[in-house]
């Protein structure tokens, strides 16, 4: 009985689909022809149209094509679906004389709504239109297996969103125009980036895990360890310094669990070229000119002077800057442990570091708990406010100049690493050397 019951009700909804799905058809198919040499007497009947090549057939209302009907053309495009005042409007399959297939909802002759777009490469976009373009949410696929799932804006992903791609490999974050912007990818070996990219690789400011608990936080460029950097090993070794092709190269500071520390120039993972090595007490141990790590000879004399290269009396210090891309940088030492590259930003009320960053100096003792001060409010440049963790930075070196005890602040995650008036106002005044690209302070 209860069987007999649930199959009553399975027939019931059956019959419901098939009169929700099949009554327009018959109901088109029941009106009578057209008749008449004027189509503006055409009403409640089915018709022929073509003009220019174009053609249709199906239901005409008022003169004008309204209902399911049938389009084709003159570049070889077809159209099964709806009309509304003789536009594409509704739900539809239109084929594309490339081979293209959309089905979905349209508007005034529009992919508008939600519908499905296949290419004849085989890729698929399933989600939501606007103007005739793939905008909203979305999912993408490729014939490889790669999978997109986010947001899209003017037919390209833009936005948040994932991918991931059948070998195991996934990326989390912020699209732009078709790319990857920020955000964390993972690989198959469990390693992962977080942070910018440019051409879908690492690009800017970012951190890399890698699976034996080594960390990298620094400058990328192109998917390689470019430019000043921090680097955290399994056993608690720190360097901090330059990095160029993924290792060790310029200047830069190794520290030691135990106290030692190896400072000077570096080539290919090694100290080579003048360097200084540390003992546990601080003291110097060996000083003068390595190679492969091995001391070769002394450092030659250099006298002192009170003024740089170009003259630059004392009270006056100039500090070159490193352009990145567009974006020109300063090079910052801070704690005595990491020199990190600071965008000079007059508008920016402290010194900014973003979370990702900030996190990671957290970590490795760079900052420590004690040097955290409490929240603090902060008005955008759009008029918005924002509550933000803040904390003292006990040293900032640039160049030969320290600054001590300076505010810092936790600002986005995508964001730059801002050199505020936190900094700036310790100074009597600062300027820019557009013609040699340095920071003037005095």
């Amino acid at each position: 009985m209860l069987f007999r019951s649930g199959m009553m009700v399975w027939l019931g909804c059956l019959l419901m689909v098939q009169l929700i799905f099949l009554t327009p058809f018959v109901a088109a198919q029941s009106l009578p022809d057209c008749v008449g040499s004027s189509q503006a007497d055409w009403n409640n009947c089915l018709g022929k149209w073509s003009k220019g090549g174009n053609s249709y057939e199906g239901p005409f209302q008022n003169g004008m094509k309204n209902g399911s009907g049938l389009y084709k053309s003159f570049n070889g495009d077809v159209y099964r679906g709806d009309f509304r005042d003789d536009q594409i409007t509704g739900y539809g399959r239109y084929l594309y004389a490339d081979g293209r297939v959309y089905v979905g909802q349209f508007l005034n002759w529009k992919r508008h709504g939600q519908g499905t777009l296949t290419r004849s490469d085989g890729s698929q976009y399933e989600g939501e239109w606007i103007d005739d373009a793939e905008n909203g949410r979305g999912i993408l696929k490729f014939p490889n297996g790669i999978v997109y799932e986010g947001q899209f804006r003017d037919g390209s992903a833009n936005g948040q969103g994932k991918v991931v791609v059948p070998d195991g490999r996934t990326f989390v974050g912020e699209y732009q125009n078709g790319n990857i912007a920020f955000g964390t990818l993972s690989l198959l070996n469990g390693e992962t980036y977080t942070g910018a990219f440019s051409n879908n690789l690492p690009h800017g400011n970012g951190t890399y895990k890698f699976r034996n608990g080594t960390e990298y936080v620094g400058s990328f460029v192109q998917g390689k360890f470019e430019g000043l950097g921090t680097m955290v090993y399994p056993n608690g070794d720190v360097y901090s310094g330059s990095f160029s092709e993924n290792k060790r190269n310029g200047s830069g500071t190794l520290t030691r669990t135990d106290g030692r520390r190896d400072v000077g120039d570096w080539k290919n993972d090694e100290m080579w070229g003048k360097g200084t090595r540390f003992g546990k007490d601080g003291s110097i141990q060996e000083q003068g000119y390595f190679e492969n790590g091995v001391l070769t000879g002394d450092i030659k004399d250099s006298s002192d002077s009170n003024s740089n290269d170009n003259g630059v009396a004392a009270s006056e210090k100039r500090i070159r800057l490193v352009k990145e891309g567009e974006v020109f940088k300063i090079p910052v030492g801070v704690n005595d442990v990491i020199t990190l590259h600071f965008v000079v930003d007059s508008g920016a009320s402290d010194v900014m570091l973003p979370e990702d960053v900030f996190r990671t100096l957290l970590r490795t003792g760079t900052l420590r708990e004690s040097d955290l001060l409490e929240e603090k409010i902060y008005r955008l440049a759009d008029g918005s406010t924002v509550r933000t963790q803040t904390f003292t930075i006990r040293k900032l070196k640039i160049g030969d100049v320290v600054v001590e005890n300076v505010v810092g602040a936790v600002s986005d995650m995508k964001g730059h690493l801002l050199l505020g008036q936190g900094f700036l106002s310790r100074f009597r005044s600062w300027s820019f050397d557009n013609e040699t690209n340095e920071l003037i302070l005095r």
